[in-house]
């Protein structure tokens, strides 16, 4: 890990091309070179596309290079790698692996083909009954026979073997056994997967990165061994100085269990970040070319303002270092290199480094969602909305930092170009309330920037017009500070600048519609101002229960936001109704489940799959106007006095279950 990641991969690939030298026509050699080369990145297909085109063309009838020419369009030319697998079987009826492939193909969405996927797995099966091979979407499958005779299959060889192939196949085991349960129904699954592990650290097992990832992933299961991450990392770590395993024990040591202090005060928070920095540096300094690992030192100096402007630059420096040294080796949403010259920013300096940040976080979301990243498989033309929030969130620090540098042409161009993307982005007059949520907070920043540029400018009228604009956009206050304080202090000082009264200001303040502005995390009459903004709004669930928002107004509300996609919020529900159960005949608490899906009628197809009885209601259209948005599954406790982010155990929804009763418990005293 001391190398530049373009180092380390190049010497992966000699060695596989030095074992191709001597197998040229070995399909697993072959499978990991191809591995290799695209590095997890669609924009490196092309070129592996034209070598494994002039391979087939000195080997035309070859199954394994029609297969393995296959292999490298798929994604990208889907159509034309299906005729040459169809062709390989036909020269070879008995050849697995493009059995394997066709089922792939017909799973994604674009070729989506149910009964043709399940032929071509279970012919696989057949042909390779050894194999630990499988799909690991197939735990969505709803045909739970094949899911059930895959699991059995796979179960029989992992445990029969104890190659590399074989330990790497075990959390695609552990999914598709869970896939067979509710996830209140786990007891004998978790008890299997424990063995497993505790088998894993039995010295028949090579301990490599194979070895680690799958002990690594053991982890995210629910009820998984304690510790157990840990101890690998630090067996492999011995092994191994120089591997990711060693940087990552090295930096958990260094900072010696301290973790951030969510109820902390300011000035501690600030001594944690001030103190993850500093014995972050050294290791950054030790280990270059790790971008990970530089963003932590990054971040974290950006968050202490007792940091001299020296060292901020410093930090910041080794970071830029690290992002050119491993360009793509921690990929964030958005990329990194914008998250750092956000904070950078937001910190008030220093400024020098954000146009560089900025650019290399273009670079970064062009390698990832440009044109070259777009799967075939699934029928999208991609994510373009995506790449334009991470070019508008990119574009709104650059035009800030030219501001505060003085450089006024290039902060105007930046604006620009930010308008020209907020407007693509603008959500049509359908959107739900977490599209309209996301789209306040980019418009509200854009227009405060706007008016700090416009404030520079020397046009204060202008710019008092830009920070007023923002102060309507803001949408509830989401968990995470935001700077809409430091957009009304803004504006409230340039109003007594141009000769405001505060008289004058109390009276725009006491009449604008600020509800939003202070709704949210933290804030108060969540309900209330429902009911406010939506008059005569009544929320029916699946259960046939009405609620009106200003009764629940009266109570302690447990709320769930959830949606039918979302693996881990289906995993949630089962124990979401035993809450429910539990306080049904509390009339001054209530538990409800909130859906966001577009399609209400995707609710109510998981609740019956899943067999579980929620009071669930469609909320695509109000929810975000109750709660912030934030990744699902996401629980928040309501009521009158606060709306507040519940955090249970992440690793054990029993624990959950006890800490969410306890927290509401003490919610509803109050």
């Amino acid at each position: 890990m001391h190398l530049p990641a373009a180092r380390r991969q190049e010497l992966r690939l000699e060695l596989l091309r030095k074992a191709l030298a001597a197998a040229p026509a070995d399909v697993l050699l072959h499978e990991a070179y191809q591995n290799v080369r695209l590095a997890g990145m669609e924009y490196n297909r092309a070129a592996l596309i034209a070598e494994y085109a002039q391979l087939l063309a000195k080997n035309p009838r070859d199954p394994v290079f029609l297969y393995l020419a296959a292999n490298a369009q798929t994604g990208r030319d889907t159509k034309e790698a299906i005729a040459k697998l169809n062709r390989a079987l036909e020269l070879a009826p008995d050849f697995g692996l493009p059995h394997l492939l066709l089922a792939r193909i017909y799973s994604a969405r674009a070729y989506e083909n149910t009964d043709r996927a399940a032929r071509h797995l279970e012919r696989f099966a057949a042909l390779c009954p050894g194999n630990v091979r499988t799909l690991p979407t197939l735990r969505w499958s709803k045909d739970k026979e094949l899911i059930e005779r895959e699991a059995v299959r796979l179960r029989k060889n992992v445990e029969a073997r104890t190659d590399s192939e074989a330990v790497a196949a075990y959390p695609t085991l552990w999914s598709l056994e869970a896939a067979l349960e509710r996830s209140d129904r786990q007891s004998e699954n978790r008890a299997r997967m424990r063995r497993d592990v505790k088998r894993l650290f039995s010295p028949e097992f090579t301990w490599n990165s194979a070895w680690l990832s799958t002990i690594r992933a053991s982890s995210s299961f629910d009820g998984a061994l304690a510790g157990v991450r840990r101890k690998a990392e630090e067996e492999l770590a011995v092994l191994y100085p120089d591997s990711g395993a060693a940087v990552s024990v090295e930096h958990a040591k260094a900072l010696g269990g301290s973790r951030y202090p969510a109820s902390g005060t300011p000035k501690e928070i600030e001594a944690y970040w001030r103190q993850t920095w500093r014995v972050t540096l050294p290791l950054v300094r030790k280990w270059p070319a790790v971008q990970w690992l530089a963003s932590v030192a990054a971040r974290a100096v950006t968050e202490d303002h007792s940091a001299t402007p020296e060292q901020v630059s410093e930090v910041i420096g080794l970071f830029q270092q690290a992002v050119r040294l491993d360009p793509d080796g921690y990929r964030t949403l958005p990329p990194m290199p914008i998250d750092v010259a956000e904070r950078l920013v937001k910190r008030g300096g220093p400024f020098d480094s954000v146009p560089e940040l900025v650019l290399a976080g273009f670079a970064a979301a062009d390698r990832e969602l440009g044109p070259d990243s777009v799967s075939d498989l699934t029928s999208a033309a991609g994510d373009s909305q995506l790449r334009d929030t991470w070019y508008l969130m990119g574009y709104m620090p650059l035009a800030e930092a030219y501001v505060c540098l003085g450089r006024l042409s290039s902060a105007k161009d930046a604006l620009l170009k930010a308008d020209a993307k907020l407007h693509a982005l603008r959500p049509p007059a359908n959107a739900s309330s977490e599209e309209r949520s996301q789209f306040g907070e980019l418009a509200a920043e854009f227009w405060f920037v706007r008016g700090l540029y416009a404030e520079k400018d020397g046009r204060k009228m202008d710019a008092l017009i830009d920070y007023r604009n923002a102060l309507a956009l803001f949408p509830p206050r989401r968990p995470s500070p935001d700077r809409r304080e430091e957009v009304m202090a803004a504006a409230e000082r340039l109003w007594k600048d141009l000769g405001g009264t505060t008289q004058g200001w109390s009276d725009w303040a006491t009449q604008s519609s600020l509800a939003s502005f202070y709704a949210g995390s933290g804030g108060t009459e969540a309900w209330s101002k429902l009911a406010e903004s939506s008059p005569g709004l009544i929320l029916t669930d699946t259960l046939g229960n009405r609620w009106n928002p200003q009764d629940l107004a009266k109570k302690t509300a447990f709320v769930v936001l959830w949606a039918s996609w979302c693996g881990p919020c289906r995993a949630e529900l089962p124990y979401v109704e035993k809450l429910y159960q539990r306080f049904r005949t509390r009339s001054d608490i209530a538990v409800l489940a909130l859906n966001v899906d577009d399609d209400p009628n995707a609710m109510n197809t998981t609740l019956k799959e899943l067999g579980v009885s929620i009071p669930s209601i469609a909320a695509r259209d109000f929810a975000y106007s109750i709660v912030p948005a934030m990744a699902l599954p996401a629980n928040w406790i309501i009521t009158a006095g606060k709306t507040e982010m519940f955090q249970g155990d992440a690793n054990s929804l029993e624990v959950w279950l006890e800490s969410a009763a306890a927290a509401i418990e003490k919610a509803a005293q109050k």
